[in-house]
């Protein structure tokens, strides 16, 4: 993501913009969503960075399945410093064609402040075919 985003709510998908490497153009960094052509096994992997005072529950999910889920808290805050956290996250999956993979926040849990996407460090996503 090239930006930071305050106060996703629930159920927000996310929308990794920058694609530096994106062979076969199965990801729409538009929707968010990557969609596989071949049949197989992938791997993803996603990172959350969490700003100050926030409290991020995300979701890698297979079609509407939740196949992956990570919890990223920086509760704590300081008048003079920013304090941020990362969590992350990989999943191994068998995909057929046309199954369709994304990163979300949770429908239901908390959703606090600020997911934190800049110079400092990157909320990413990343997938790969192995066989």
């Amino acid at each position: 993501m090239t930006d930071s985003e305050t106060d996703p709510g629930h159920h927000h998908t996310f929308i990794f913009d920058r694609s530096d490497t994106n062979i076969g153009g199965n990801y729409n960094h538009h929707t968010g969503i990557f969609t596989s052509t071949e049949s197989g096994v992938y791997v993803f992997s996603w990172t959350v960075v969490c700003y100050q005072g926030s409290y991020i529950s995300s979701q890698l999910i297979v079609n509407s399945d939740v196949q992956g889920a990570i919890v990223c808290r920086s509760i704590y805050q300081h008048p003079e410093y920013n304090f941020m956290n990362t969590a992350s996250s990989a999943v191994v999956l068998q995909l057929n064609s046309g199954d369709v993979v994304y990163v979300r926040t949770h429908p239901t849990n908390s959703i606090i402040g600020q997911i934190y996407s800049g110079e400092q460090s990157r909320t990413s996503f990343t997938g790969w075919k192995i066989i």
